[in-house]
């Protein structure tokens, strides 16, 4: 994918935007049975969690950069 497609995310610190969840400055993020998939190689995270406190995950499901 082309610099302009991520924009402002090409020169972030932290890289790319994830396929599946950014969550920033939240209290009690709490993920239930969640799944990330892929139709396409991609090598991007899946989640990017930035100030983030009290996080709870039950049943998550991630795929590899392959699918």
């Amino acid at each position: 994918m082309s610099a302009e497609y991520f924009g402002v995310w090409n020169i972030a610190p932290f890289g790319p935007p994830p396929y599946g969840l950014y969550a920033r400055n939240v209290k009690g993020l709490y993920l239930q049975n969640v799944r990330f998939e892929l139709e396409n190689p991609d090598a991007r995270p899946a989640l990017l969690l930035e100030n983030v406190q009290g996080t709870s995950f039950n049943s998550l499901q991630i795929a590899g950069p392959n699918g």
